[in-house]
């Protein structure tokens, strides 16, 4: 008994889940500034103002173990991108929209690139 309850103290202590790091960009790459407003899967909201040709980080995921293409479908439940008048709608269940960069197994960053021809 006394060697299973230091085993179980010992895996405890030394078995961990690495955390893994996924961060999501929306890149201008318009003639004009874009506006950006977000509504997260909590409900809460962000907008954003980008002016070309740079890029905002709109959300950092933290998960455990590794990082997967698709992350950005747990944590956006809308994306609307305005340019002047124009409005555009994004699907965040539509991951293939993201140019998706695997930096290590934990590491990864995904951008979504918004083009004048996008509107």
């Amino acid at each position: 008994m006394k060697y299973l309850v230091l085993f179980i103290i010992t895996m405890t202590l030394f078995s961990c889940d690495h955390r893994a790091y996924h961060d999501f960009y929306i890149q201008n790459e318009c003639d004009q500034n874009i506006k950006i407003d977000i509504v997260y899967k909590n409900n809460s909201q962000s907008s954003f103002t980008i002016t070309p040709p740079s890029k905002v980080l709109i959300y950092q995921g933290v998960t455990i173990n590794e990082v997967f293409e698709d992350e950005i479908t747990f944590f956006i439940k809308t994306i609307e991108i305005y340019k002047g008048s124009k409005k555009i709608n994004i699907d965040p269940m539509d991951y293939k929209l993201w140019q998706y960069e695997s930096n290590s197994k934990y590491s990864a960053t995904s951008i979504l690139y918004v083009k004048t021809g996008n509107f």
